[in-house]
């Protein structure tokens, strides 16, 4: 079923097949223009539901990429001002990216894989990259206790850069 619905969504012009490159190399889905329109009601959607959230149950098996969606949607663009930065998430062993461009991130895609010079790169587990945008884990409290590990290639503090970054609206 999955099959038939990728099918479908690449007939209609909204994921294409990519390879991702080297050292990873697998085929992958990726959003058209037309498929990455629909990103500012996804990400509304996520925002509004990430404080209904609560903690996960033992039994639930959290993935990275939903960490990594999670972060996409907690991203505040107007608290950057015209910065222009790269942020890394490394969750599990997974790495994705997000390039902020002069306060845009609304259009800035989060892309699967590290970045080539990412300004800050955060590492942690999935579940408490979850708890921090979902609010039930303040992000003092996660790089505090080293559940989140923070590291800049900027003379700025990397923790502020992430406050900012993730800075409520």
């Amino acid at each position: 079923m999955l099959t038939g619905r990728l099918k479908a969504l690449e007939e209609e012009g909204i994921v294409r097949r990519v390879t991702l490159p080297p050292p990873a190399g697998s085929r992958v889905y990726e959003l058209t223009e037309l498929g990455r329109a629909l990103e500012p009601v996804v990400v509304e959607l996520s925002r509004w539901r990430a404080s209904l959230l609560g903690a996960p149950r033992e039994e639930e098996d959290l993935r990275a990429d939903w960490a990594a969606v999670a972060l996409r949607s907690a991203v505040n663009p107007s608290v950057a001002g015209e910065r222009t930065e790269t942020y890394e998430f490394r969750i599990e062993g997974e790495a994705f990216h997000l390039r902020l461009e002069g306060g845009e991130a609304e259009r800035t895609e989060l892309r699967q894989g590290p970045a080539p010079d990412p300004d800050l790169a955060v590492a942690g587990d999935a579940g408490t990259f979850l708890a921090v945008t979902s609010g039930r884990m303040s992000l003092e409290e996660a790089v505090g206790s080293g559940a989140l590990r923070v590291e800049g290639s900027t003379a700025e503090n990397p923790s502020a850069m992430l406050t900012r970054f993730l800075a409520p609206s």
